[in-house]
């Protein structure tokens, strides 16, 4: 949050605490039931037409609302899998318990989540470092590591040893 003044007010809409915030009202986020999940998901101009078109069958409309529960953001992206995907896809992605499609939306969506948390965990020298020595496809020894961030051979050390404990 930016330009904030003595007395505002954030609101943060997240499955997860977040790391360092003081004095603040947690309220957990539970998942979506599964009358929830077909409203979220009709509000899509595009799943839409495709139900009341015939496209995508009422029965595994249905089905897919009971199975599918997340967060909005996870949602979102099984939104956008539903307009694309055909049914015969669905039926089998669903029947076989793993979608290809949606297990991949709900990696990144996963990664989305836990990267941008560790990331925040790390102190500022420590993202300096990774973000520089990620661009290396070689394994680099930490004088190499400690150059490249134009940082002390101990201070590269210490900010790896970070990284690597999160």
């Amino acid at each position: 949050a930016q330009r904030l003044v003595r007395g505002s007010r954030v609101l943060v809409a997240s499955r997860y605490r977040p790391v360092d915030l003081l004095g603040a009202l947690h309220v957990p986020l539970i998942d979506f039931r599964d009358h929830e999940v077909r409203k979220f998901l009709l509000h899509d101009a595009r799943v839409q037409a495709r139900l009341h078109g015939g496209e995508l069958p009422r029965d595994l409309f249905d089905r897919l609302c009971r199975e599918l529960s997340g967060t909005p953001g996870h949602l979102e992206i099984a939104r956008v899998v539903l307009g694309t995907v055909s049914a015969e896809e669905l039926r089998g992605d669903l029947d076989a318990a793993e979608s290809a499609e949606l297990a991949r939306a709900r990696e990144a969506h996963l990664q989305r989540i836990f990267l941008e948390r560790l990331w925040e965990r790390l102190p500022a020298s420590a993202r300096v470092l990774v973000s520089r020595v990620a661009a290396s496809e070689l394994p680099l020894p930490v004088e190499a590591a400690a150059r490249i961030a134009t940082c002390s051979v101990v201070e590269a050390q210490r900010d790896l040893d970070t990284a690597r404990a999160l």
